[in-house]
């Protein structure tokens, strides 16, 4: 099955399901509602179900199966809806508008971020790990090191192989397809949950388009931009609209983690509208949902899950204390108990921040402090700070409004309490958590922060603006909506027009990174001569791992390697943390090149890829502890086989 034949089969297939079954098995009409879920519940029942699956059958094989049983459901599904003449959904204008403005947005943001791979196109975590797993790594080990089980989410990598696997198609476009889930995912969801809130449409679409594209004022550099220019680095003009504090949904799509993440997040968020109401279909259809919604949340952004499950926890708790809102505490309890504990649960054993937590494998720590670092070479900001303020900008100075807002709906309307206490814990994590690790991952928690401010912002401004009668009020209203979206428009401007950072005849879509012929033809000789027990062995540019200054350049052939053949090579990342006795291994390879250290990596093969690693081969490898396995006649590239004994 190959093509875009099958890309859209399986496309069709997975949003009919996240159709049908709530049209017909719960009855769901609410037009805002039903795309959500559409976008939503298909993918995340597919990840879930194919995942669990592949513990027991080859992943190829596994994918094959969830698919096809999707099909066969949507067909019976389709069949029982037109046996039994189900209503129709009616859409009344403002509805459409609505809508349309939603499909429109998330159309040109899905353009946008396909423009170009997305971040960290050279990670491990992106390109190789998927290729890993089209080949058979499942339980999902760790591509630089394959005896440790990864641990990291690795949804996004585990949907751009499935999408191979289905269709044949290069990896890049299963990844490229992600960010179009993101998109119409948050924008769906959100404007979901504000109509369940009893919003007007326009208040809802104006919440959802903040939540995806709401930021700060970092679009007030752009008096830099003539240096920019002068300079020719096109690529600055993308820091002039974001900001590595703090920066929108829409700016950080190309994320794999996050245009995954952020629409499950919110989809939870609507299910917990749903798990208040007391539309009984509603609350039942609310688990069904909510619980593949949970767990594929575990599985691309768990520690978003974490502050999830305590913001529920804090408000259910609220609402438990008030005799007025105790039926709705314990409802909220009953979906905390039922769909957010076994995901929970899930998350503690597989991949990603809490199993680490558990198992010892990450480094978190209490460390509260108002200075936080913002990347990985150690730079820091302070909250009281103008670059800080400008950042984070409106959804921030706002926030007190929006709070005050929110806090009188509470008796009434408590899921707006939850996105305030929400944003709150994402917004003071990074003062009081440190991650040892990378300690500027942890400002990622304020683009969920940010996202979540925007959006109260957002309904708290628009609430007012589209029922005040005076022009002042509404066009400060206005100019405020108009200054939070700033940035990601000319973000979005800029990445469609030059995704390169250069002015350059680009391809329509990214692509994956090129190889020359001559690595092709290696790279399929590793592909049709080798498994993946085999692990190779490729030497790095440099063995100063921690403090290199151009990690990509230090492992491009490496990534490429894995990209290309699906198989490991072993050996650290630069900036990573390692198990001492398995780092010292790696440095007596990269040394001695003797059998002995070889085999105490498990290395069945060795790759040459370039005249460097030919002298080093000649200077340090003994020959008698190698065969030749693939020789082009030249120096390089060359593959040997560990003589003496295989490694497994």
């Amino acid at each position: 099955m190959t093509g875009l034949p099958y890309a859209a089969a399986s496309i069709l297939v997975v949003l009919g399901f996240g159709f049908l079954v709530p049209v017909v098995l719960f009855r769901l009409r609410e037009p805002f509602s039903l795309a959500a879920i559409t976008t939503l519940f298909g993918s995340a029942f597919f990840l879930v179900s194919a995942n669990a699956l592949s513990y027991v059958m080859p992943v190829g094989s596994a994918c094959f199966t969830v698919i096809s049983i999707m099909a066969l459901t949507d067909i019976a599904l389709l069949l029982r809806w037109f046996r039994h003449h189900e209503g129709s959904m009616t859409l009344d204008r403002s509805e459409r508008i609505g809508l349309g403005i939603l499909t429109a947005f998330g159309i040109v943001a899905a353009f946008m971020c396909a423009r170009f791979v997305g971040s960290d196109p050279w990670s491990w975590q992106h390109f190789p790990l998927a290729s890993t797993i089209v080949s058979g790594n499942f339980p999902v080990m760790s591509p630089i090191d394959p005896l440790s089980p990864l641990r990291y989410h690795y949804a996004p990598a585990f949907l751009a192989a499935a999408f191979r696997l289905l269709t044949g198609l290069p990896l890049s476009v299963g990844f490229a397809l992600q960010p179009a889930f993101g998109a119409f995912g948050i924008l769906f969801a959100v404007a979901a949950f504000c109509r369940s809130q009893k919003t007007t449409v326009m208040t809802a679409v104006c919440s959802a388009l903040l939540a995806l594209a709401g930021g700060g004022l970092t679009w007030l550099k752009a008096p830099q931009i003539i240096d920019i220019l002068t300079g020719r680095n096109f690529a600055g003009l993308w820091e002039l609209v974001s900001s590595p504090i703090t920066t929108s949904p829409l700016i950080f799509l190309g994320h794999r983690s996050t245009a995954l993440g952020f629409p499950l997040l919110f989809g939870l968020v609507l299910c917990i509208a749903f798990a208040l109401q007391d539309d009984v279909m509603r609350r039942r259809l609310t688990l069904v949902v909510g619980f593949f919604l949970a767990l594929a949340l575990t599985l691309s952004m768990e520690m978003a899950f974490g502050t999830l499950c305590l913001a529920a926890a804090v408000t259910a708790v609220l609402l438990l204390v008030s005799p007025v809102t105790r039926v709705l505490g314990a409802r909220l309890t009953l979906f905390g108990l039922l769909v957010l504990v076994p995901a929970l649960l899930l998350s503690l054993l597989q991949g990603g921040v809490l199993s680490g937590l558990s198992s010892g494998g990450h480094t978190f720590s209490f460390h509260p402090s108002l200075r936080i670092t913002i990347d990985t070479f150690g730079s820091t900001v302070v909250p009281w700070s103008m670059r800080f303020l400008r950042d984070f900008g409106i959804p921030l100075l706002l926030l007190p409004f929006a709070l005050f807002v929110s806090f009188r709906r509470f008796r009434t309307q408590p899921l707006w309490m939850l996105l305030c206490v929400l944003g709150l814990i994402h917004f003071l994590l990074p003062f009081l958590i440190e991650y040892q690790l990378i300690q500027g991952e942890m400002r990622r928690a304020f683009y969920v922060s940010t996202s979540v401010f925007s959006l109260l912002v957002g309904f708290a401004v628009s609430d007012l603006l589209f029922v005040s009668a005076k022009r002042s009020v509404r066009t400060a209203g206005y100019v405020l909506i108009g200054a939070m979206l700033v940035s990601s428009l000319l973000y979005t401007a800029l990445r469609i027009v030059i995704p390169t950072g250069r002015l350059e005849a680009a391809p329509l879509f990214a692509g994956m990174p090129s190889v020359s012929e001559s690595q092709e033809t290696v790279y399929a000789w590793v592909r049709n001569n080798t498994t993946q027990r085999d692990f190779f062995y490729v030497r790095n540019l440099t063995i100063d791992f921690r403090n290199a200054s151009e990690p990509v350049a230090q492992m491009r052939d490496r990534i490429l390697f894995t990209t290309y053949t699906g198989r490991f090579t072993v050996g650290p990342i630069i900036f990573w943390d390692y198990d001492t006795a398995w780092l010292e291994d790696v440095l007596v390879a990269e040394k001695t090149c003797t059998a002995d250290s070889m085999r105490a990596l498990h290395v069945t093969y060795l790759f040459v890829p370039d005249q460097e690693r030919a002298e080093w081969f000649t200077a340090t490898c003994r020959p008698s502890d190698w065969s030749l396995r693939y020789d082009t006649g030249a120096t390089y590239p060359r593959i040997y086989e560990l003589a003496a004994e295989r490694a497994i």
